[in-house]
């Protein structure tokens, strides 16, 4: 497909306006060499245009299979590009939209000049920084000729697909983790991690924050894997968030902006929490209707993370998502807060919270603490640690575009 084949550079401008100069001057003034250089001016005109156009004749572009990334990684979108002709094919250039990457929008890949019937493979390494579901279409192949005067675009429909994950932040701990170190198996039964608690109750399979001195290493022979032992506790961890997606409270900026901080935030809890065999619950917002995910962490994590890579901000008020979830929390339960303001009566709601044995973390992102890229000269205010409850209620702990979300989420 041919969109706006053969178009004209800026050198080209000025070679095409010479030439027309020069015809009109050969016109006016009719001689042997106003009219010698009109014709080569012309003759460069035409097969300038001429080599533009065979410059990417019998190139065949397609797209390589890719796999899906998250943000702050390289992504790799491979090309496969050969040429079918028996000449040399000089330097091209590939364009594509591709709205995740900090060269948004439009990602160019030179690809250097191709031997007669050579096949490459074109690997494309990009940064990605906006998480998303996003549908790849069309690709253009650019190329022209030697002079530089004219380029010829060559558009290619190849479809594909990648999503775009929120940062893989990795939580060494969390909080009060430490002391309780509980969990709850499928079968509602309050459970230790190995070697915390009261009674022997059985084995299960070593998970990466598990002691090495609890191995039972019978269990490990007989089964060809690790598998520690595993006892009763007094305590059931459950642990509640609930992410705001108000978008009258979203910031400005297109790639940071105070919601895209807690998606992450939210995210790295997830992945903490998965390895540590908890239940969980996650309570959001998302394309006018209130989401909940509820059951052990490991067997929701997946649907979260994947709600996580393409959720964005909705009507929905932050008032709406607590209140459709307070009267379900449980005793010796933590929960997680991840606002973008400050509703009327939330820090009381919270505080009721408290009061009936909830760990309440309240961990608030407002827009004015993230502003523009073309504003990052402002002086960057340091992150404040927990707040313990005052006589008002829970005072929340303040996210700033330049506060380290492990070291905020870990520090106890």
């Amino acid at each position: 497909m041919m969109v706006f084949p053969v178009r004209p550079t800026m050198r080209g401008i000025i070679l095409m306006l010479t030439a027309a100069g020069c015809t009109g001057a050969a016109i006016v003034n009719a001689n042997l060499t106003t009219s010698l250089i009109a014709s080569c001016m012309l003759a460069i005109v035409v097969s300038s245009i001429i080599l533009a156009f065979f410059s990417i004749h019998r190139i065949d572009l397609k797209r390589a299979p890719n796999r899906d990334g998250a943000c702050g990684s390289q992504l790799q979108l491979p090309f496969t590009i050969t040429n079918r002709s028996w000449q040399w094919r000089q330097a091209l250039l590939i364009r594509e939209r591709i709205d995740f990457t900090e060269k948004y929008p439009f990602f160019h890949e030179a690809v250097e000049s191709l031997r007669p019937y050579e096949t490459r493979q074109i690997r494309r390494i990009m940064p990605a920084i906006k998480r998303g579901f996003y549908r790849l279409e069309t690709v253009d192949l650019i190329g022209g000729d030697p002079a530089g005067f004219f380029c010829y675009l060559r558009r290619f429909n190849l479809p594909g697909e990648v999503m775009i994950y929120p940062e893989n932040l990795r939580l060494s701990q969390l909080p009060d983790f430490g002391r309780r170190r509980s969990i709850q198996s499928v079968t509602g039964r309050p459970l230790g991690v190995s070697g915390a608690g009261q009674e022997f109750f059985g084995v299960r399979e070593y998970s990466p924050h598990d002691e090495m001195r609890f191995i039972h290493w019978k269990a490990s022979a007989k089964h060809r894997k690790l598998m520690v032992k595993e006892f009763e506790a007094n305590t059931i961890s459950h642990i509640y968030i609930v992410l705001d997606t108000n978008k009258a409270f979203v910031g400005y900026d297109f790639f940071d902006n105070n919601f895209e901080y807690l998606v992450k935030a939210a995210a790295a809890i997830v992945n903490c929490l998965a390895d540590m065999h908890c239940r969980l619950t996650f309570v959001t917002a998302h394309s006018r209707q209130v989401i909940r995910f509820s059951g052990e962490a490991i067997g929701i994590k997946k649907n979260i993370i994947d709600l996580m890579a393409i959720i964005e901000p909705c009507q929905i008020p932050l008032q709406e998502l607590v209140d459709s979830e307070i009267d379900r929390f449980n005793c010796n339960s933590i929960f997680y807060c991840l606002s973008m303001s400050e509703p009327a009566n939330l820090a009381t709601k919270m505080f009721f919270l408290q009061q009936r044995g909830i760990d309440v973390r309240w961990i608030m992102a407002p827009r004015q603490y993230f502003p523009r890229r073309d504003t990052w000269k402002q002086v960057k205010i340091k992150a404040t640690g927990w707040n313990s409850a005052g006589k008002s209620g829970i005072q929340p702990v303040i996210l700033r575009q330049d506060s380290d979300i492990i070291r905020m989420l870990s520090h106890e």
